[in-house]
């Protein structure tokens, strides 16, 4: 059961209060709403029909749009390469500062391909 409690004035804030199943207890539970704006660009892509047709099924069996399916396959690729980049970096990094030492090739081709 759910009762609405009155609005706090000095907190501005709506609250409701939750009566627990059961235990015959009131929690108050704060109500928050935010607002914001994001920035978006439109893309256009081509898709065969048939295509198109099968993910936006995938879509709507997720409870999710197409477009927040896109938009969700381009973010871990750009969060994937950004890690592949860093890795890279890291890696030129550590064999610039390497102290390995390389000596001088003893051995030949056929040599190790011996049996």
């Amino acid at each position: 059961m759910t009762i609405q409690a009155e609005e706090d004035s000095s907190l501005q804030r709506p609250k409701r209060a939750v009566r627990c199943a059961g235990l015959g207890r009131v929690r108050i539970v704060w109500l928050h709403s935010y607002t914001y704006t994001v920035q978006m660009k439109n893309v256009t892509i081509a898709l065969d029909e048939t295509l198109l047709r099968e993910v936006r099924r995938v879509a709507a069996d997720r409870s999710t749009t197409l477009n927040a399916m896109i938009r969700e396959f381009l973010q871990e690729v750009a969060e994937r390469e950004s890690r592949a980049g860093k890795a890279r970096h890291r890696i030129a990094e550590l064999c610039r500062d390497s102290q390995a030492e390389v000596g001088s090739r003893a051995w030949t081709r056929d040599e190790l391909h011996e049996r």
